[in-house]
């Protein structure tokens, strides 16, 4: 009987186990249909188990490191993505050729054997790379500060793949990380396009939309065969809702069609000496990386000419437009998703984002703060964190490039003329700072302030109010300029202060005339008594006589 039990208690674990072991480890691409008596295909339903969070810390050259305990040896972490990062400070010291040759002695491959990142000497090759995660929502530690609290300057830490920083300063790349991998830019390929038709084409021309450009897939205008628009609108399309469309109908306006277009970017990239750059459409609506491709540092060069453009500046810029009527459609309001722009982040002017999915972003990015300028490059991120990567980039920026200070706040400048003021005069101060940024070849002896001074300041003056700008100039250029405000209030003064007299000379000079109508009374006075004793002098005599 006890025997009998642990048989039957012996099989019902048995089938408990095996029957567990077939959910969990079921064949991934067959299962029994247990209708027909055949074997179909089914997905795989072995769930892989959570990634081990990983501790990371620094070492003394800022770098993100973590201690592997199985390979016995401490190693660098590059955040959520496992890819290789290298940076170079080129501002101070650094060779910028040296520096990228170094770059690309770091480029690595993945070892499925050693289970890290190797060095391949900078070849270029197609290894083999770790599992893509599953998909879903990814959790991201918030990034440490690129400044500690004992002043270190920390690298980034960013999900894109390659990025760059250059300063329009010092003409040089402040950061860069794999600045020369070929990578798709997706819809920032735009920025090239909407220059070309700015350079080419009067921002009223009428352009009549073909049946090829209206037929563009993904984020688009909504524009017609047929439809009438102008180039302006078109820009403002390309920009802001990123229309694939509105960059074709752009192309083929500038060009006569796509082909010759596409001819003509691929000459302009050359021209800026882009080498790891090739076009082979307008909008970037591609994600085939051998075909259409560009790097981090050549797309710095495509940007430091785009983004000098005001009027392609202003277009990119905007986060909203209204689109008028045409001959197809109803006027509407243009929004755009550039969030950079839209949270109204202090710096960024201008910019251009990338998607393909949500693995696969780009961003391009134009940053002035004060006199400091700086563009700013992010390819193959991840599109909830590439405006943190822009973030912190800046922020490296920012921190690693030395400014010189030329002008503090609250320096007397000068004094500014006021017009029918009580006093003819208020002294002017700086409203701000200023930090220049020079090139390594540049002198400080060549930097120069002057003083633009209002001269139609009229009364009445506040303290505070604007009285000019103080010009920070290096030879000819200029690089930066201070308000200059008035340092105290100046009511309005006498009727004198029309001719510019204020209201202390109008008080002297009364003064002045006072004492000299008294003087002459006085004077006037004294004669006349003169005159009397003079008078009854001469009277006496006569009576003698």
């Amino acid at each position: 009987m006890k025997l009998k039990r642990l048989f039957t208690i012996t099989l019902i674990v048995f089938f408990a186990f095996a029957s567990l072991s077939v959910s969990v480890y079921a064949d991934p691409e067959e299962e029994w249909s247990g209708e027909g008596e055949e074997w179909v295909e089914t997905e795989e339903t072995y769930v892989e188990p959570e990634a081990q969070e990983i501790e990371y810390t620094y070492n003394e050259d800022g770098e993100a490191i973590y201690y592997d305990a199985e390979a016995g040896e401490w190693k660098y972490y590059y955040g959520d993505n496992d890819t290789n990062q290298y940076s170079g400070e080129y501002s101070e010291g650094y060779d910028e050729q040296a520096a990228l040759e170094t770059e690309e002695a770091w480029q690595a491959d993945w070892s499925s054997e050693e289970g890290a990142w190797v060095s391949n000497g900078g070849e270029n090759t197609d290894s083999e790379k770790p599992d893509e995660e599953e998909e879903g929502e990814k959790e991201y530690e918030t990034p440490p500060p690129i400044v500690a609290e004992d002043g270190t300057v920390r690298q980034p830490v960013i999900t894109s793949t390659s990025a760059a920083v250059y300063c329009r300063n010092t003409g040089e790349l402040v950061f860069a990380k794999n600045a020369t991998k070929r990578m798709s830019p997706y819809s920032i390929t735009k920025l090239l396009t909407s220059l070309l038709a700015v350079q080419k084409l009067p921002l009223n021309q009428v352009v009549t939309v073909s049946e090829d450009a209206a037929s563009q897939d993904g984020s688009t205008m909504d524009l017609s065969p047929g439809e009438e628009v102008t180039v302006e609108q078109l820009l403002y399309g390309t920009m802001i809702l990123s229309g694939n469309d509105a960059a074709y109908a752009l192309a083929e306006a500038v060009s006569g069609n796509v082909d010759d277009f596409v001819a003509l970017m691929n000459e302009t990239a050359s021209y800026l000496g882009c080498k790891n750059t090739h076009f082979v459409n307008p909008n970037g609506l591609t994600d085939d990386a051998s075909q259409q491709y560009t790097s981090a540092k050549d797309f710095i060069e495509i940007c430091k000419l785009a983004f000098s453009n005001e009027t392609l500046r202003k277009i990119a810029g905007a986060n909203e437009y209204d689109m008028p009527e045409t001959n197809f459609s109803e006027a509407y309001k243009m929004e755009g998703h550039n969030e950079l722009l839209l949270d109204g982040k202090k710096g960024y002017v201008a910019g251009k984002t990338g998607y393909w999915e949500d693995t696969k972003a780009t961003i391009a990015m134009d940053y002035v703060e004060g006199s400091l300028e700086l563009i700013v490059v992010a390819l193959g991120g991840d599109v909830d964190k590439r405006a943190s990567d822009c973030d912190q980039l800046i922020e490296y920026a920012t921190a690693s490039i030395e400014g010189l200070k030329i002008v503090s706040t609250g320096e007397m400048v000068s004094n500014v003329r006021v017009r029918r003021g009580a006093v003819n005069k208020v002294e002017a101060l700086t409203a701000g700072d200023s930090f220049i940024y020079l090139p390594k070849q540049a002198s400080k002896e060549l930097v120069k302030l002057v003083a633009v001074l209002d001269e139609d300041l009229t009364a009445p003056v506040k303290a505070g109010d604007n009285v000019g700008t103080y010009q920070v100039f290096l030879g000819e250029e200029k690089l930066d300029e201070v308000p200059l405000v008035a340092a105290e209030d100046v009511e309005e003064g006498w009727i004198l202060s029309y001719f510019g007299i204020s209201n202390q000379a109008t008080l002297v000079m009364g003064g002045l005339i006072s004492l000299l109508i008294l003087l002459i009374i006085i004077r006037s006075m004294s004669r006349a008594k003169q005159r009397r004793l003079r008078s009854k002098g001469t009277r006496k005599i006569i009576r003698d006589e």
